[in-house]
């Protein structure tokens, strides 16, 4: 029996690592970009969307019968169950064993840049006037789904949730105002699980007052499993996509591996914070409109500031993205960028979440600039996208632009009765597109947190 060493996930593709081999599988927004920066590696670089898919290759590669390893602590329950059917079908075995990814985990953390000034600041909190929501009828309301559920204990552990339920931001993410961080809520009784040195005491005696209590983040595994051998059958609520499956084994062992009577039953499904969050308060949606006149004003000014700045010298995409933080830095509220900006000129305009690299170095040409970017401020989170014309742009540019102005305009005049999903929305903008034979290979729109992360699901015009 061959054993694949290992196999890692993200939202873009699957990388598989085996004795003799390593591949890796990417959709639609990373080809191109990942084909040029990897083609002297020994990495294969495959489109997910085309044959092999990664289970026949582990197949091929490793033999029927074979193991493939998982990194149990990354992995959600759902993703856990979907590779194991998937690689089943093939005749092999899915496991996690955490212990083998020591090493690595030990080797990402040394290669990502980090910024200590910024992680050791303390969380914030957002007042209730400006959420909308106090974070006692927030956990007043979770105790009803609770109950709804005939549960006894909901596991928290999505920190968008988290942050979002107690009203508080932090900086231990880079991009993001959340902070790393377990929650588990009884009817009697809320813990956080929190890294305590940034918790201010101020902010600790206003949470304990709302019958919150702090514990090192690293208690969180010890006390789950202390919790569920004290109670008799509880009944536990979690989030399988947000839930990891190393948390799963350890909440309820299989039949045989340390389980006992009294062991726990599992409900899974989405929790109340993770629905209740999209629904935009008041104030919040009052925010969001005030970040959104803060963009109009830093883009309107990096542009002018660009023009001004391309008459006198050469300037790079580089250089031209540190321009708009430069703008963006000065403005009131601002707290950091929601995600790397991306500016991008011309042919690179069509790389789709264009990382900048060596070649970001080069003058920016005539022709079109694609400036991607956001930013966190206090009152809410931004991704705004805007294309400008340097210079005359080609017939075949503006044509392209006009068909993606009409899908926008397609999408945000549709009248839709109430229970669409987000998948059949999709088609609106794509039909524009499609009756000339054109398409774009990603999303129509996301959700996008408020003062959170720039990505806020569980619903997507996609």
């Amino acid at each position: 029996m061959r054993s694949a060493l290992s196999g890692f996930q993200s939202s873009a593709g699957v990388l598989i690592i085996t004795p003799s081999d390593c591949a890796l599988w990417l959709d639609a927004r990373y080809w191109s970009e990942a084909t040029e920066l990897l083609s002297q590696s020994t990495i294969t670089v495959y489109k997910s969307e085309h044959d092999p898919n990664w289970q026949h290759w582990c197949a091929d590669i490793c033999g029927e019968g074979a193991i493939i390893v998982c990194d149990g602590r990354t992995i959600s329950q759902q993703k856990f169950d979907q590779w194991q059917h998937l690689l089943n079908q093939q005749g092999l075995k899915l496991e996690s064993n955490s212990e083998r990814y020591r090493c690595w985990h030990l080797l990402v953390t040394q290669s990502l840049p980090e910024d200590r000034a910024q992680i050791s600041r303390p969380h914030f909190e957002l007042p209730a006037k400006y959420c909308g929501i106090s974070r006692r009828h927030k956990m007043m309301h979770l105790r009803d789904s609770l109950a709804k559920a005939n549960a006894q204990i909901a596991l928290i552990c999505d920190i968008d949730d988290i942050a979002w339920l107690l009203n508080l931001r932090g900086w231990g993410i880079p991009y993001s105002q959340t902070f790393h961080s377990f929650l588990m809520l009884t009817f009697e009784h809320i813990w956080l699980f929190i890294n305590l040195t940034l918790v201010t005491p101020a902010l600790r005696q206003r949470l304990e007052r709302d019958a919150i209590e702090l514990r090192p983040y690293e208690e969180f595994y010890p006390h789950c499993k202390k919790m569920l051998n004290e109670t008799n059958n509880p009944t536990l609520l979690c989030d399988p996509e947000r839930t990891s499956h190393d948390l799963l084994l350890l909440c309820a062992p299989p039949a045989g591996e340390g389980r006992g009577d009294g062991a726990p039953s599992i409900q899974l499904h989405t929790l109340w914070p993770t629905e209740a969050r999209m629904c935009k308060e008041p104030p919040e949606l009052e925010g969001l409109r005030w970040c959104g006149r803060q963009e109009g004003i830093v883009y309107a000014n990096f542009i002018y500031a660009l023009r001004q700045k391309m008459q006198r010298q050469s300037v790079t995409e580089r250089q031209a993205t540190q321009l708009l933080t430069e703008i963006r830095r000065h403005r009131s509220n601002y707290l950091q960028e929601s995600f790397p900006s991306i500016v991008a000129n011309n042919a690179h305009a069509a790389l789709i979440h264009y990382g900048q690299s060596a070649y970001s170095d080069t003058p920016i040409a005539p022709g079109i600039l694609l400036v991607d970017s956001g930013a966190h401020w206090r009152w809410g989170t931004t991704d705004i996208t805007r294309v400008f014309a340097l210079g005359a742009a080609e017939s075949a540019v503006r044509r392209d632009y006009t068909q993606v102005l009409k899908a926008h305009i397609a999408l945000a005049t549709t009248v839709m009765p109430s229970g669409v999903t987000g998948r059949q929305i999709d088609t609106v903008p794509r039909a524009v597109l499609w009756k000339d034979g054109d398409d774009y290979q990603h999303g129509s729109g996301h959700g996008i947190g408020f003062c959170l992360n720039v990505h806020e699901g569980p619903l997507a015009i996609s």
